[in-house]
């Protein structure tokens, strides 16, 4: 029953993103930790942005969709895949970290694998601070995008097995 809601929560949100973006051209969707953008790095007005506890993305296209799942930033470009496949084209979805973040990713993955017993998640979120530490904490790039979005996927897929507690444990700011 959780895992249904939950789903349904994150399906909820990117519907509202899609419908928030098509109509104002700009927009943040997470309600709590995000906000709407006037100017941005590289004057490039995204069309949604969030803040979550191990980092940050936003969404330079639109429609578009930017939450956070138990701490962890998503953004997409709905029906676009989150980066375009031929080199030198510019991004459509940047996700970045800063270094005070790297412990978090290590409090997590320890807490999920010796508390939860997962290793496989555990292991997501190790896989995911060593993509910040090896492109300087930003990925914009086609390559590390996708091999973020796989490691995402992953503790997605864990988080919806949890109950809320764990959620909110992984969640805090």
């Amino acid at each position: 029953m959780r895992k249904l809601l939950f789903v349904s929560l994150l399906m909820l949100s990117i519907t509202f993103g899609f419908v928030s973006c098509q109509e104002n051209g700009k927009n943040v969707l997470d309600d709590q930790t995000s906000t709407e953008l006037s100017g941005a790095k590289d004057n490039i007005v995204p069309c949604c942005e969030v803040e979550c506890r191990r980092g940050s993305c936003r969404a330079l296209e639109s429609p578009c969709s930017c939450t956070c799942v138990a701490g962890q930033p998503v953004c997409d470009v709905l029906g676009g895949g989150g980066n375009p496949g031929q080199k030198g084209d510019a991004p459509k979805v940047v996700i970045e970290a800063t270094q005070a973040m790297m412990p978090l990713y290590d409090e997590d993955a320890d807490f999920i694998e010796q508390t939860l017993h997962h290793a496989e998640a555990a292991l997501a979120l190790r896989n995911i601070k060593q993509l910040f530490l090896d492109n300087q904490y930003v990925l914009s790039t086609p390559k590390t995008i996708q091999a973020y979005l796989e490691n995402v996927a992953v503790f997605v897929s864990f988080i919806q097995t949890q109950p809320q507690r764990v959620i909110d444990r992984l969640s805090m700011s």
